[in-house]
């Protein structure tokens, strides 16, 4: 009876571990199943991860770059700015010299025109001198009045 027992438990056992073997086979074929389904998805989605790495640090040197000529057009700008300062004042520096040759100018043409009527009044004083000394050297006696007087 104990053989019979002993047998019989062996049977289950053996039974048992068929069972498992077959769960464990069927497992696997589904794994195996999955992973041919999932597989392309999954290589695609790396690939795309990859190429998305890739994008990222490509915007991220691009971004630096355009950050870097930003500033070196900021520096350009401010010097730029400056210059149009210096350039504002020698302007209103060369406004305000003409403006004072303009009136330089004037001043001139006002003196020249006072010389040229000392001028002419010098020369009708000559002339009239001149007409004296020919009255008093005709013996006509012209009475000019002196300071003593």
């Amino acid at each position: 009876g104990i053989l019979a027992h002993q047998r019989q438990s062996n049977d289950h056992t053996s039974d048992e571990r068929n069972s498992v073997n077959q769960n464990d086979n069927y497992v696997t074929n589904n794994e195996r199943a999955e992973n041919k389904r999932v597989s392309p998805e999954f290589n695609s989605l790396s690939a795309e991860n990859n190429f998305l790495r890739k994008r990222k640090h490509s915007l991220e040197n691009q971004v630096s770059n355009l950050s870097q000529r930003a500033d070196e057009h900021q520096e350009k700008l401010v010097q730029l700015a400056t210059k149009h300062t210096e350039l504002t004042i020698g302007m209103e520096q060369w406004v305000s010299n003409r403006d004072q040759t303009k009136n330089v100018v004037s001043r001139l043409k006002e003196i020249t025109a006072k010389q040229q009527e000392l001028q002419f009044s010098r020369s009708k004083l000559a002339n009239s001198l001149h007409s004296c000394e020919i009255h008093s050297s005709s013996g006509e006696r012209e009475v000019i009045p002196s300071d003593r007087e």
